[in-house]
């Protein structure tokens, strides 16, 4: 479990912290580190700290990346501090607690981490070459728990995949057709289809790129009978040959071809 400490480097957040790390979960710490009874952070060598304060709106809102549960220790602590100077200690005790809540409540989770916690099942990524290399250059952490990065699989694999999987998640319009003929539910992350005909059905959801949006889409369709009947002409005899002609019928013709049939000859020719 990963946590976040606010006041971590006082008395109470930094025993809790220590017990955090001791029980195996990985522990980040927000902390302004202001002069008195503090922690050496050293001391906490596997925590992560951020030197931060919790009125600071930007500081606050970075900190709870990632974070499944808020430990939120910060305060301005002793009677006579409040006294003297009542204005800081209500932004640090009740604006600064604000803070940390609204953050914690309009952060994103990203769709296959809150799946995974939501649903309990492995979340199993294809992962495109292209895609790998923009995960590296963003930094993106893909290590999460549940999350299972594949390298690209071959067509019967991936199809295997397909027909035993809970719901699928794609912006394939392959995968939508497939899914269908299987039974198994999808979601689209595109806000538009070429296969009209799955989300008539009622096979297949548009749920855009938005994670909440997402998450909701496939709770919504794996909570629903699959009942649907695919569209016919996914189940119709010779699809292959079928769309083997449709392509070269609206096939153009290349400089050769266009030069060779300029003087009246025919292939055989």
């Amino acid at each position: 479990m990963r946590t976040l400490v606010t006041g971590g480097a006082g008395f109470i957040g930094s025993n809790l912290a220590h017990q955090l790390i001791k029980d195996g979960h990985a522990v980040t710490i927000l902390d302004n580190f202001q002069p008195g009874r503090r922690i050496n952070p050293k001391s906490i060598k596997a925590a992560m700290f951020i030197e931060g304060d919790v009125r600071d709106k930007v500081a606050v809102e970075a900190a709870p990346k990632g974070a499944d549960v808020i430990f939120y220790l910060a305060a301005s602590v002793r009677n006579r501090r409040s006294i003297d100077m009542p204005t800081d200690g209500a932004q640090t005790n009740i604006l600064a607690t604000i803070n940390i809540m609204e953050a914690a409540r309009t952060r994103q989770v990203p769709a296959p981490e809150e799946l995974h916690r939501r649903f309990g099942l492995p979340v199993i990524i294809s992962f495109h070459p292209r895609t790998r290399t923009k995960v590296e250059e963003f930094v993106v952490d893909i290590t999460s728990s549940g999350l299972h990065f594949l390298a690209p699989m071959g067509f019967f694999d991936f199809t295997k995949l397909e027909k035993n999987a809970f719901s699928t998640l794609s912006c394939s319009g392959t995968v939508q057709h497939v899914a269908c003929i299987f039974g198994v539910v999808n979601v689209t992350i595109r806000d538009a289809t070429e296969r009209p005909e799955t989300v008539g059905c009622g096979s297949n959801i548009l749920a855009g790129d938005d994670p909440v949006n997402i998450v909701n889409a496939v709770h919504l369709m794996t909570s629903r009978k699959r009942n649907w009947f695919p569209p016919p002409e996914c189940l119709a005899p010779l699809v292959a040959e079928t769309g083997c002609n449709l392509l070269l019928s609206q096939r153009l013709p290349d400089a050769a071809e266009i030069a060779w049939r300029s003087r009246g000859l025919s292939p055989a020719s």
